[in-house]
């Protein structure tokens, strides 16, 4: 797959995911949301602890149904490997079954074996990418209220200074 590296500088990093069948039309998205204390340089990670938020959807399974949804109560352990600059190297994830029968076990970095109560149905890869985050713009009303705000604090330090004169 390659390296990933998260953009992040907030306490967790979102990561986009994609999931693309090696041998049959499966594809898929999701999110996964990572903590940085397991963004480390050189880090290895089996577990749940610090993953904080995970939903992959698949969908064209050879099966009926055909699409199935993995969420974080489903899945027994995440697999993380970082390089020596915190760059993601492999990304994988083992669950045991989900509410419709479906598991993943990691085979390779990045891909796993999807299966269903009779076998392996494909080798799925997956792809990581950091979410895009957006920058919040000030709305209207926002702007409206700073320079409200402002003409009323120029406006009263105007009458203050004129009371100040007339004292004098």
């Amino acid at each position: 797959m390659g390296v990933v590296t998260s953009t992040s500088e907030a306490q967790a990093a979102t990561f986009d995911l994609s999931f693309t069948g090696n041998s049959t039309s499966i594809t898929g998205t999701g999110t996964v949301t990572i903590d940085d204390v397991l963004l480390i340089p050189n880090q290895a990670f089996f577990g749940l602890t610090g993953i904080t938020a995970f939903q992959a959807t698949l969908t064209n399974l050879p099966t009926v149904p055909n699409s199935t949804t993995f969420s974080l109560a489903d899945v027994s352990a995440f697999i993380i490997f970082t390089d020596s600059n915190a760059s993601i190297t492999d990304f994988n994830l083992a669950s045991a079954s989900n509410a419709g029968g479906f598991s993943a076990i990691g085979v390779d970095p990045f891909t796993f074996a999807l299966q269903d109560q009779v076998g392996t149905l494909d080798t799925v890869t997956i792809g990581i990418t950091p979410a895009a985050t957006s920058v919040p713009e000030p709305d209207f009303l926002t702007m409206l209220g700073a320079v409200t705000v402002m003409g009323f604090g120029t406006a009263f330090k105007r009458k203050l200074a004129q009371k100040k004169q007339n004292k004098a």
